[in-house]
């Protein structure tokens, strides 16, 4: 789990691992996983390097647009669950 502490305690999604991101980067927290890769902003490079740092494979994309109009990645995806 990826979360900002300034905003949601950590402990609120025990037992699951968490990751926080960099304070310097408090809307980091918006990405997208599929298995062990995760789809990111380039915009915050900090908290990129953490998520590496716990083992997951990272693809960045310019998002600094969506971020404009306070969007994200999460704007930009269609999740579909396999049945």
């Amino acid at each position: 789990m990826l979360c900002n502490p300034r905003w949601v305690s950590p402990g609120a999604f025990a037992p699951l691992r968490v990751v926080a991101v960099d304070l310097h980067e408090p809307n980091a927290a918006n990405v997208v996983r599929v298995g062990r890769t995760v789809l990111a902003a380039a915009a915050y490079p900090r908290t990129n390097a953490a998520l590496e740092a716990h083992g997951y494979a990272l693809v960045t994309v310019p998002a600094d647009e969506l971020a404009k109009a306070e969007g994200a990645v999460t704007c930009c995806s269609l999740l579909v669950a396999a049945s």
